[in-house]
């Protein structure tokens, strides 16, 4: 069996992630240039959509690649700025709250509170006054 120098396995290691990383950065480019284009109307989008945060996760390991394999300044810090971009669509999406719409839904308590005094009200008076007002919370002092 032929011994095969180190060399040539190390040129074909780099020309396979240079592949790997351009292929993947033009994958994902073309990605966002059809989600802007048709959103979600075609399938093969959708389905990419669908999976969108496990198909973006390499995009964590180019910069590293950009540094140790390929040696390109400006691609590690394109790669860099998309990893920037990305964790932050992602905590946005996934990991804030969402906001509260008080607009739509404005909860509120009604209370009665009235100081029943001996002899000054009487009993059906505050049962009418109850019936009129609905309140939730009732404090009878």
């Amino acid at each position: 069996m032929k011994h095969i120098p180190k060399d040539i396995i190390q040129r074909g290691l780099k020309q396979a992630a240079k592949f790997l990383a351009y292929s993947y950065s033009a994958f994902i480019i073309c990605y966002f240039i059809l989600k802007l284009i048709f959103w979600d109307r075609l399938w093969v989008i959708a389905l990419i959509s669908t999976f969108s945060p496990l198909i973006l996760f390499p995009t964590f390991l180019l910069p590293i690649i950009g540094v140790s394999i390929l040696k390109k300044r400006w691609f590690t810090i394109i790669s860099a700025i998309a990893c920037i971009i990305l964790i932050s669509w992602l905590h946005i999406k996934y990991f804030s709250p969402k906001p509260i719409n008080i607009t739509n839904s404005e909860p509120s308590i009604k209370v009665l509170s009235h100081n029943l005094s001996w002899y000054k009200t009487q009993s059906p008076t505050l049962v009418k006054l109850i019936q009129q007002q609905q309140p939730d919370i009732i404090f009878l002092q």
